[in-house]
């Protein structure tokens, strides 16, 4: 049996991860590479965008790289958080 540690944990992973496939879906709605994303974010290379995408090195987005994100794509932050809220309901 899970403890709540472990549950919350597991909730945390599915809404981070939620996060990534919204950026992800806005990314591609409007036929931006992930280098060209990133660049744009001041990177220079695809890397960190890659990588929160693939889930590797448990790497994530943090406020300000949404932020960021949320101006280059021109849309609402609200879009990259949509359906966060029903996992972070959720009761495991």
């Amino acid at each position: 049996m899970k403890n709540t540690t472990e549950i919350e944990q597991e909730i945390t992973d599915l809404a981070l991860r939620k996060i990534v496939e919204n950026v992800k879906r806005e990314r591609k709605k409007q036929k931006m590479s992930q280098l060209n994303l990133a660049m744009a974010m001041g990177h220079e290379s695809v890397g960190l965008i890659s990588f929160i995408e693939a889930g590797i090195n448990n790497r994530r987005y943090n406020l300000i790289h949404l932020i960021s994100i949320a101006k280059i794509l021109d849309i609402s932050i609200l879009e990259l958080f949509e359906g966060v809220d029903e996992i972070l309901q959720t009761k495991q």
